[in-house]
Formats: structure tokens, sequence, C-alpha cells
């Protein structure tokens, strides 16, 4: 079966099903649709897909507001990451700083007050973190500059807080919260107290997983990002230890499906692909046998799509 056929019916089965779509999210809503739809526009040459993006990026764009959760998955920072990477592709016009402004202002001024609700969401991220990844240039502006101090110290300021409190975070927030420490590190390399805080988080990480705090994504996302991580071989015991536990994971559609947002913000590269037969009888299943989760499927299946045109290069961050 081609990758055309296969991406061509996956587009027209988010079209079918928009009319299910109020979120605005990246992974789960209007944000990842509206990518995906951009690039297959693109793809198949067809303007129609790109207009109904259009109309999508119009209504995320009205929803934006300070009463919107920051999370990566489902708002705020998934939002920015996405609305930057249409205006990087040209797919939007507009200068970044007038359009993700109202975006900028909330997580990168105001990071302190999304951690607190980060930590709270079921799948927990350092939304604010995430973001400023997507945000910052080498060399830095003065802005960008100020960004990266703000939202670096908020962080490190959120986890000594909760220092005596003995908290045990969720794998996935302490995923990213390594991510964005050990990307940032080229910018403050120099600083001792940066560096034990990166010792500290990996420190947290053994934690939460001996405390069972965390889905079997969380253990395929660390192990697929830990080579990229700084100094990650000083940790054997949680190396040794995750390893151990994905032996233990059973392969499946759904996991695999599952991983291909968090590539995306992460940029690793999956390991054995299922091929384009296995993911277009993955995609009649979830059609036919999940009739009450048609809210969730766009995102889904707007994922697979958008890995099928990008195989070479699946990344958010290049």
């Amino acid at each position: 079966m081609s990758t055309n056929y296969l991406t061509k019916k996956i587009a027209n089965l988010i079209i079918m099903n928009l009319h299910n779509t109020s979120e605005v999210g990246l992974f789960n809503g209007k944000m990842g649709i509206s990518l995906f739809l951009y690039r297959y526009a693109k793809y198949s040459g067809k303007d129609f897909y790109e207009r109904v993006a259009d109309d999508l990026i119009d209504e995320i764009y009205n929803d934006i507001n300070k009463s919107m959760l920051p999370s990566l998955s489902e708002g705020l920072s998934g939002v920015g990451i996405g609305l930057k990477i249409l205006l990087q592709e040209k797919y939007l016009n507009g200068n970044p700083d007038d359009v993700l402004a109202e975006v900028d202002n909330l997580l990168l001024e105001e990071c302190f007050n999304s951690l607190k609700q980060d930590i709270l969401l079921p799948h927990s991220v350092y939304s604010a973190g995430i973001y400023l990844l997507s945000r910052i240039s080498n060399p830095l502006s003065s802005k960008e500059r100020k960004w990266l101090e703000n939202v670096t110290k908020n962080g490190y300021t959120f986890i000594e807080e909760a220092k005596p409190k003995e908290i045990h975070y969720q794998l996935s927030f302490l995923n990213s919260m390594l991510w964005v420490y050990s990307t940032l590190y080229i910018y403050i390399k120099n600083n001792e107290e940066y560096k034990s805080f990166i010792h500290y988080l990996f420190e947290l990480t053994l934690d939460s997983v001996n405390n069972n705090r965390y889905d079997s994504i969380d253990l395929l996302v660390f192990k697929a990002i830990s080579m990229n991580l700084v100094n990650i071989r000083q940790y054997n015991a949680l190396y040794e230890k995750i390893n151990a536990l994905i032996m233990n994971i059973p392969y499946s559609m759904e996991l695999w499906n599952d991983l291909l947002w968090w590539q995306f913000i992460y940029g690793f590269h999956l390991q054995n692909p299922p091929s384009n037969e296995e993911i277009i009888k993955y995609v009649d299943y979830k059609i036919q046998n999940y009739p009450f989760e048609l809210s969730t499927i766009n995102g889904q299946i707007a994922s697979l799509g958008l890995y099928l045109i990008n195989k070479s290069n699946f990344l958010f961050y290049n």
C-alpha cells in the first residue's frame, strides 16, 4: 500500500471527523491537525487542505487566553510550538514576536505559575521549558537571554522549594526537565550550580522510577532521549533499572503511535517502524472500534500522517 494512498485516507478521515474536535492542543487537538493538514496540502498539491487548516488556526488563535492550561499536549505550550513551526515553514505569515506575543508572556514571563499547573496534570511536562527551546536562537538576543534566565531560574526554584516535601515527581515531568536543562547547558555551561541541578534531576528520576511514578511511554522516552542528556553515564543504576523495565513492555501499535508526538518534541528516531499495511489496519481499527473517542482519534492519526510524510526527517526542531 502506497504512502500516497495512506496519507490521503488519513487526511480525509480527519476532515470527516473535524466536528468532533473541540480541543486546541498539539497532541489531541486542532494544532496538531493543522500542522498535518498544512504539510499534507504541500505534499499532495491540494489547496483545499490548506484552507481547512487556515480556518483551524483562526479558531486556535482566538482561543488563546490566560486561563488556558500551559500543557504541552493540550494547551499553550503545544499551541505556541505549533505556531512557531508554521511560521518557520512559511505556512503562516507574520513576525513570530507579534504572533506569539501572548504565549511568550504567559509562558516565558510567568513560568513559575505554569509549573504549579504542570505538576498537577495527569501526564505532566515542563511546558514553559519545552516552549522556550522553540523560541531561542544561537547566539541569544537580549530578550531570549531574559527568557532563558527567567525560565531556568523559576524551574530551579520550583524544584528546590519542594525538596523538604520529598515529592516523587512523574517521570514524564523529569524527562522534560532533563531535556530542557541539558539542551540549555551550552548557554550556561560554566555555572556550577546549574550543573549540580542537572545531577539532582537524575537523582529525582531514579526516585520516580523506584516509586513507580511512570507509564511505559515515559520509560521509552527516557531511553530514547538519554544519549543526548548531560553525563548520563554517571547514573548506571538509573539506566540499568529503566532498561530492565523496558524489557517487560510488550510492543503494540498503540504504544508506537503514542510515541510519535514525543518523537516530535524530543527529536529521537523510532526503532522498528511498522509497515504501511500495519498502519492502515491500525487506523481502520481505531475508527471502527473507538466510537466514543472520536475527539482524540484525529490527533492520533494526524501524528501518523506526519510520520508518513516526513519519514526521513520526522522532527520539530531542525
